[in-house]
């Protein structure tokens, strides 16, 4: 097979198994949910504070709870921002009792902890999936950013909140914003790697350059949240997939 190099025409490839998440340290949620799905459940749950299903075992309804809680909660700090967000307006949207609330979270911080650590587990998954779907991995490349900017953009409120106020609360909890950027260092690198298999790319991924890269569309996706033009986000797919291209042609 002839080298071609990044841009040039790209042989098939069968994708590899995809990448799995440590489930142990997300919500006890469907690792399939959306949260715009968890928001509608909410909606259509009549029940109020103190009642609750009894169709449902023990275990069932505490997911449940968890997941409403963690819909309520995103919606809150959506509007509101962390700062002017509380447990009353929280527990209003889920409509639960304060009791249920601390069954479940130790405190309002613990809360926004969970809607992050859902929003970065929908957020991968969405963008592992489209990288998945196509076999060349120069499609692939440019999907998993489409998909990575197009999350931003259809949840620009929640993005903003979620990434300004992670990174303010300190080291212990910014280390969960790096870890996240190391699950998608891992994903882009496997793809450069299976396109320097095939001599589509001059060098195998490297951590610092990759790492670079990840953090740069995270970069450019909440400039376009912050403003305000989160509806114009997927113009700059094609220059960021440029971008990585040439890096590694």
């Amino acid at each position: 097979m002839s080298p071609v190099g990044l841009g040039g025409d790209s042989p098939q490839v069968t994708r590899r198994g995809p990448y799995r998440l440590d489930s142990g340290s997300l919500p006890a949620l469907q690792l399939s949910m959306a949260l715009p799905l968890v928001t509608r459940a909410r909606r259509s749950i009549k029940r109020g504070p103190g009642q609750y299903d009894r169709s449902k075992s023990a275990t069932e309804r505490r997911a449940e709870q968890r997941a409403l809680l963690i819909a309520a909660s995103a919606e809150v700090f959506a509007a509101k921002g962390f700062n002017k967000a509380s447990v009353d307006a929280v527990i209003r949207g889920a409509r639960m009792s304060r009791r249920t609330f601390y069954e479940h979270f130790e405190d309002l911080t613990g809360a926004f902890l969970a809607v992050y650590d859902f929003a970065v587990m929908t957020l991968f998954e969405h963008v592992e999936t489209q990288v998945r779907a196509e076999s060349d991995p120069i499609k692939s490349l440019r999907a998993g950013i489409h998909a990575y900017l197009r999350m931003y953009g259809r949840h620009a409120e929640l993005a903003r909140v979620v990434h300004r106020e992670i990174l303010a609360a300190g080291p212990k909890h910014s280390a969960r914003h790096r870890e996240t950027l190391g699950r998608f260092v891992r994903l882009f690198s496997e793809g450069i790697d299976e396109a320097h298999d095939l001599g589509m790319a001059s060098r195998k991924a490297d951590e610092t350059t990759i790492y670079a890269i990840v953090a740069g569309i995270e970069a450019v996706g909440m400039r376009y949240v912050e403003d305000g033009q989160a509806d114009r986000i997927e113009e700059a797919v094609e220059p960021l997939t440029e971008i990585v291209m040439r890096t590694f042609r």
